[in-house]
């Protein structure tokens, strides 16, 4: 399916698994169709008809909040840290603004599923960002905190080359011969290690 069809196909299957829910943009980013609404959290309380939807299109939804509705970080992390139940000790919050999604990290996520399994809703409800849990790393590593630098850096980019990506992907075939040269190595009684060319 080229790219115009996939989105079109999207929004006519959007209206009618989610009607009266409103999403702000839709797009796609490598094989992945993504839909921006200021209440995502509307799209993700019923998995099942993402699920449906994703089905219908044949590709993986992402909800990801509208980049107008984000809280600043400051407002977001204080709200994060008031919403998680006692006992649960984060060490650290890294916000993504391209995606949307803010990472905790906490020193036992097992905690935060036992207290209540709402807390990410309440999270997303709430503070408005995506949230993703994840463990403390057991020593403290500056490869870690240089990683997610570098992807808050390059972030944009990272965006635009995805969009790219999903143009090139959703496209007609191009006409003309359809051959493919494949040379065999390894495998095929020859020494060395097995690939294919």
């Amino acid at each position: 399916m080229r790219y115009e069809e996939v989105i079109s196909i999207t929004k006519e299957n959007l209206e009618k698994i989610f009607p009266g829910v409103e999403y702000t943009a839709l797009d796609m980013e490598g094989a992945n169709v993504v839909l921006y609404s200021k209440e995502s959290y509307r799209f993700l309380e019923d998995q099942e008809k993402i699920k449906k939807l994703a089905q219908s299109i044949r590709k993986r939804v992402i909800v990801r909040p509208d980049p107008s509705v984000l809280l600043e970080e400051e407002e977001a992390e204080e709200k994060i840290r008031n919403i998680m139940p006692e006992g649960v000790s984060i060490s650290d919050i890294f916000f993504d603004h391209e995606t949307g999604e803010v990472l905790i990290e906490v020193d036992d996520p097992e905690r935060i599923q036992s207290y209540d399994s709402q807390i990410l809703g309440t999270i997303r409800r709430e503070v408005k960002w995506a949230p993703r849990i994840m463990r403390t790393p057991p020593i403290r590593s500056s490869t870690i905190k240089m990683v997610r630098e570098f992807l808050k850096a390059e972030s944009e980019e990272r965006k635009k080359f995805l969009r790219n990506l999903a143009k090139r992907i959703s496209r007609d075939p191009i006409p003309g011969e359809n051959y493919v040269r494949l040379t065999a190595l390894g495998g095929w009684r020859e020494v060395g290690r097995s690939s294919t060319l």
